[in-house]
């Protein structure tokens, strides 16, 4: 008897001891994967966003002494990651021309604001009110914001944004996000090369531009007949 009871203990201890290197495993693994998910590991590094055709007629902007109409889609473009926003991936626009740096222009951004649980479109140069700059109003502020939402990719919301366009536009609109990420040549229409990181590097000899390397400079001059 006392043979089986040992037996029977060991094989007990055999059991947790393989339960607990699986716990611990499983946990190594979890922090492995939100660490690389906080790095940026798992969403486009490069996005285009296209805002549709909603306007704002009376828009205050930082410079203007009058309100300015605005049309969203002036903001149409390439949005690339640079670092995180509220655990989340910053997106910050890019040159529509060359997916570059803007010279002096400032760009705009889609970030996660963790107070309101949604993605938003926000500007530090538009204001939503004469006396309030729209990123002092809750940490992050907002001119579009997405539905209620706990995705970490944000190409995976395109449905349900609601506009400022002086107050909150009734119906939700649907905002298209699509990975500019390419796999080889080919995703460049093979006119430039895909890097590591899965960006679009154009030919320069080309005269290609765009994220997908889709478009051309125009022509210097023409000639009539």
């Amino acid at each position: 008897p006392s043979t089986r009871k040992n037996s029977c203990l060991r094989r007990n201890f055999l059991l947790k001891s393989i339960l607990l290197i699986n716990l611990a495993l499983m946990y190594v693994g979890l922090i492995y994967v939100t660490l690389q998910q906080r790095n940026g590991a798992y969403v486009c590094p490069s996005i285009s966003v296209n805002f549709g055709d909603e306007v704002w007629e009376e828009a205050l902007i930082h410079g203007h002494e009058r309100p300015r109409f605005l049309e969203y889609s002036y903001f149409n473009g390439i949005y690339k990651v640079e670092g995180n926003f509220n655990g989340r991936p910053r997106y910050v626009e890019k040159n529509k021309w060359n997916g570059g740096e803007f010279a002096a222009t400032v760009g705009a951004e889609i970030v996660f604001c963790k107070e309101s649980g949604r993605w938003v479109f926000t500007h530090e140069d538009i204001y939503k009110h004469v006396s309030v700059k729209i990123k002092g109003e809750d940490g992050c502020g907002w001119l579009i914001q997405s539905d209620v939402s706990v995705e970490y990719d944000l190409a995976n919301i395109q449905t349900n944004w609601m506009f400022w366009t002086g107050s909150v536009t009734m119906g939700a609109q649907n905002v298209e996000i699509v990975c500019n990420k390419c796999q080889d040549e080919s995703d460049c229409n093979y006119q430039g090369i895909c890097l590591d990181e899965g960006l679009c590097l154009c030919d320069s000899r080309q005269e290609s531009f765009g994220s997908r390397c889709e478009l051309h400079t125009a022509c210097n001059s023409i000639y009539g007949e």
